[in-house]
């Protein structure tokens, strides 16, 4: 479990959900979205809203998230370990530690998604 917080205008880069996980509004607002696929989507949330996410074998989500509103916006994330996938592993690099939240978070990020652009992961990209 851990909370994600972005002031206005902040952006987190991609991560990869590949657990079984539920977010939960914390406090109202707007985001945008870019997804793997080049998806782009704004949401708006109200606080104490929640949305539940079901990975299969081998599924994940792979997205950044950006406030686009002016205030900060919060969320609750709980993974579930009882998932289809294993968990990623922690980048050594990453200083991530199971009593920093905001560390954990970043274990599972990935690749950055360059405003404006979007990425595949490998599996999806025409081979060279």
């Amino acid at each position: 479990m851990w909370e994600i917080r972005l002031a206005p205008g902040q952006r987190w880069r991609a991560h990869r959900h590949v657990l079984d996980y539920f977010w939960t509004a914390v406090t109202p607002g707007r985001s945008r979205q870019r997804t793997f696929d080049c998806t782009t989507r704004e949401v708006t949330y109200l606080t104490g809203q929640t949305r539940h996410f079901h990975f299969g074998p081998g599924e994940y989500l792979l997205h950044d998230i950006e406030n686009i509103g002016d205030t900060d916006l919060v969320f609750t994330t709980v993974e579930h370990l009882d998932s289809a996938n294993a968990p990623l592993p922690v980048d050594a690099d990453s200083g991530a530690r199971d009593d920093n939240p905001a560390a954990t978070a970043r274990r599972r990020c990935s690749t950055a998604i360059p405003v404006g652009h979007c990425i595949r992961p490998r599996s999806m990209r025409s081979p060279a």
